[in-house]
């Protein structure tokens, strides 16, 4: 068993705040036009993938395309073997569209706290406390 850690739940408060930005009226975005951050077809282990059509891995892929791949030094922080050596072959590439050119408008101060949250290291993540401490709530 994996150690669960609170790092896992604030990954996942980056991933709602960065959808609510699609909310802030200076954006404005339609609804119709908002979207899920790391938009995915399966939801692995919980969906088969020969019934969704997608690979295992296919949503670390959907968020390297918004983060980019994580570094070296990040790969090598990843405990597990087997997923560190198919983390080191991962083709490298840089973010597909920045935070801050997906939600043009949105106070930085904001901006830079959801890319604290969503840190591929857990260690390096923002903690609850960091988070509730960061300017942008001040």
């Amino acid at each position: 068993q994996q150690d669960y850690t609170s790092a896992v739940d604030m990954w996942s408060v980056g991933c709602i705040v960065a959808e609510l930005l699609d909310m802030l009226d200076t954006l404005q975005i339609p609804p119709s036009q908002r979207r899920a951050l790391f938009p995915g077809r399966s939801c692995y282990p919980l969906s088969n993938s020969s019934e969704s059509g997608a690979k295992d891995t296919e949503q670390l892929s959907v968020i390297f395309d918004v983060l980019g791949t994580p570094s070296d030094l990040d790969i090598s922080a990843v405990p597990e073997p087997r997923a560190r050596a198919k983390l080191s072959k991962e083709t490298r590439r840089a973010p597909v569209e920045p935070l801050s050119a997906r939600f043009k408008g949105a106070p930085s101060d904001l901006l830079a706290l959801v890319a604290r949250l969503l840190l591929f290291d857990p260690v390096k993540r923002a903690t609850c406390a960091e988070a509730l401490s960061d300017a942008c709530f001040l």
